[in-house]
């Protein structure tokens, strides 16, 4: 997986370097890309969005576990689940470690992007802290991108 994660950069698909008017335009383009993989592999992929000079940047995508990846707590942040719907893990739905997306949400105050891939196309939605930590079967997204 590290080496066709690897080769999206390589090949110019994702570029940590790429400044969007936007954070939600650079949360599309690396879940775009990346949330094929996480299907494919049943692994998290995750990392963060900052906002730069000019706009909004994304670091470079980390592989995670079945059930989690640990994404820096000092920006917006952006992950993928492999399989499932368009759901935010939540107090009642938590991965298996006990930290669910909106718990984390909530202790770091930053607003993170979901990218799940279904029917093949994927799908993107966002959470922030007003987001409910409750709700069988995840937490739906206060917006959806796509």
């Amino acid at each position: 997986m590290q080496k066709e994660l690897d080769a999206l950069t390589t090949d110019g698909t994702l570029d940590t370097y790429r400044e969007f008017a936007t954070a939600d335009a650079a949360a599309t383009e690396v879940l775009n890309a990346v949330t094929p993989l996480s299907e494919k592999y049943g692994l998290e992929i995750g990392g963060n969005i900052y906002e730069s000079k000019n706009g909004y940047v994304y670091t470079k995508p980390k592989i995670g576990s079945a059930i989690g990846v640990k994404n820096r707590g000092d920006a917006l942040g952006y992950h993928t689940h492999p399989g499932g719907r368009l759901r935010f893990s939540n107090a009642i739905v938590a991965a298996g470690n006990g930290t669910s997306d909106i718990q984390s949400i909530k202790a770091t105050g930053y607003g993170n992007y979901l990218g799940v891939f279904s029917s093949g196309k994927t799908s993107i939605g966002f959470c922030d802290t007003t987001c409910k930590n409750f709700g069988f079967g995840g937490t739906r997204p206060k917006r959806i991108l796509q």
